[in-house]
């Protein structure tokens, strides 16, 4: 692996995250999950229509399991680790099972976020059905997005300038953990 040492506000952040860098491939490559098979995708990125809007995105991996079923896993560096509910209805996951679907005309019913921090994998079973629910989501988000011409932000206890939990990197399911485990003020 290579280490990107652009971006840093000094030396001191740029060794810290070099560390802790190391510690998670160190944690990763010691665990059973580094003996993976050869994907099927790999960093795959899409661009896909749905409706008269384009999905763009990044799926981290595919695998394709002994039993034949595919795995799609995403890569995760949370500092918190989640509950299984917490996962359960995650959008990012079932828009990269659309997007398989899409893009390779093959159907992912195993879902999984790695936590690298953790050396963890939490997995869901999603079917066919997802993806139609998931199209439906996407279109209904686009809608709601392109329809608002005002943009005004709401107030919420975690930020004070918008309430966009779906399009906001900062927000999302970042915030339900948050909430969980009682970090507000680190959030």
């Amino acid at each position: 692996a290579s280490f990107i040492s652009d971006w840093y506000k000094d030396k001191f952040q740029k060794e810290s995250y070099f560390k802790k860098g190391q510690e998670i491939l160190k944690l990763f490559y010691s665990s059973q999950e580094s003996n993976w098979r050869v994907p099927v995708a790999l960093e795959s990125a899409f661009k896909i229509k749905v409706g008269d809007y384009t999905l763009r995105g990044r799926i981290d991996r595919i695998d394709q399991l002994p039993d034949g079923m595919l795995e799609i896993i995403d890569y995760k560096t949370n500092r918190n680790l989640p509950r299984q509910e917490e996962v359960e209805n995650d959008l990012q996951l079932a828009i990269y099972q659309f997007a398989c679907a899409r893009k390779y005309k093959i159907i992912a019913d195993k879902l999984s976020f790695y936590f690298l921090n953790f050396d963890q994998k939490m997995t869901l079973i999603k079917n066919e059905e997802n993806i139609r629910q998931t199209e439906k989501k996407i279109l209904q988000l686009a809608d709601t997005i392109k329809s608002d011409k005002e943009f005004n932000p709401l107030p919420n206890p975690f930020c004070n300038w918008c309430d966009y939990n779906v399009i906001c990197p900062a927000m999302g399911v970042g915030l339900e953990v948050m909430k969980s485990v009682d970090k507000e003020e680190e959030f």
